[in-house]
């Protein structure tokens, strides 16, 4: 189950073989949280795409079919989206490979991903190393 922090919930995740340093940092070394404006396809971090706007993020394991419980990041041929973080809520196309896959939510913390409301505020934790 997720780390029990009523304030903060804690998403364990293990990362995708070949994520770079770079979307390994942007997922854990920031505090997210979901947009106001919620859809029923993904959690949407957006303001960590401030912070990283100026670096490269090139196409990265980027599946053509996105399942629930995997984290992606925008990468550079997403324009305004790049750098966004997602968590997947249910199945979902990404034919055109804007969306890297960096990790998935282990099976055993999916649950949590239905009680993040708009506007909470989220980390996470790399599986591996908890």
């Amino acid at each position: 189950m997720a780390k029990l922090n009523q304030q903060l919930p804690e998403f364990l995740i293990q990362f995708t073989p070949g994520s770079t340093e770079l979307e390994k940092q942007i997922i854990l070394d920031n505090l997210h949280f979901n947009r106001g404006d919620i859809n029923s396809y993904a959690i949407r971090s957006t303001f960590v795409k401030l912070r990283y706007r100026q670096v490269n993020i090139p196409v990265n394991n980027a599946k053509h079919q996105l399942t629930r419980g995997m984290v992606t990041i925008g990468n550079d041929d997403f324009g305004q989206y790049k750098a966004e973080v997602n968590i997947v809520k249910q199945p979902m196309e990404n034919a055109d490979e804007l969306k890297n896959v960096v990790a998935t939510i282990v099976p055993n913390n999916q649950a949590l991903i239905d009680f993040i409301q708009p506007w909470d505020k989220f980390k996470f934790i790399d599986a591996d190393k908890f």
